[in-house]
């Protein structure tokens, strides 16, 4: 028969018995504990790596907003600024032309009637040439306009080309953002 691996205290059967002291037992407890210990550690380690990665995953996510976020901010203002030469250069040329081509037409061609008028009842010429004088003025004075206002549609459309330019590039940078 096989010797118990436990004593009995005298030979009550209600009470526990004595276990014997094994160091083999202890050896393997051991070992477990250190086992259950790395793996514990192991996930720790595991987590904090994940929370690390989620972190800087976050971090890029928000950056790349921010940055989105700016490029639109700055093609938005380009728009506007696109849209306030546009409307500069409607401003200027309704200037021009309510103040100085209507004026100046309705001028002339009252001139030029006059003028008609003046021959037809033979009138001196002293007085047409008073008449073509301001009617030279006037077209003078037109000319001049003109060139001012050409030279001025030109300066905006230069403006115009690079702001298209400028948000031209944003946008793409907006769109080359997205697709990475």
């Amino acid at each position: 028969q096989k010797e118990h691996q436990f004593k009995l205290i005298g030979n009550d059967y209600n009470v526990w018995p004595i276990l014997q002291h094994n160091v083999a037992n202890q050896t393997t407890s051991s070992n477990n504990n250190n086992n259950i210990y790395t793996t514990i550690t192991s996930l720790r380690d595991d987590l904090d790596k994940i929370k690390k990665e989620y972190t800087e995953e976050q971090r890029k996510i928000h950056q790349k907003y921010t940055e989105n976020l700016n490029a639109m901010n700055q093609s938005w203002l380009i728009m506007q600024q696109q849209v306030d030469t546009q409307t500069q250069m409607v401003t200027t040329m309704n200037d021009i032309i309510g103040s100085t081509l209507f004026t100046t037409c309705s001028i002339v061609i009252s001139s030029v009637c006059l003028t008609l008028e003046k021959m037809k009842n033979g009138k001196n010429n002293a007085e047409l040439d008073g008449i073509i004088n301001v009617t030279q003025q006037q077209l003078t004075l037109l000319n001049n306009e003109k060139s001012i206002y050409l030279t001025h549609q030109s300066s905006l459309q230069q403006l115009l080309n690079k702001q298209k330019l400028a948000l031209n590039s944003a946008l793409s940078t907006i769109i080359q953002q997205q697709n990475e």
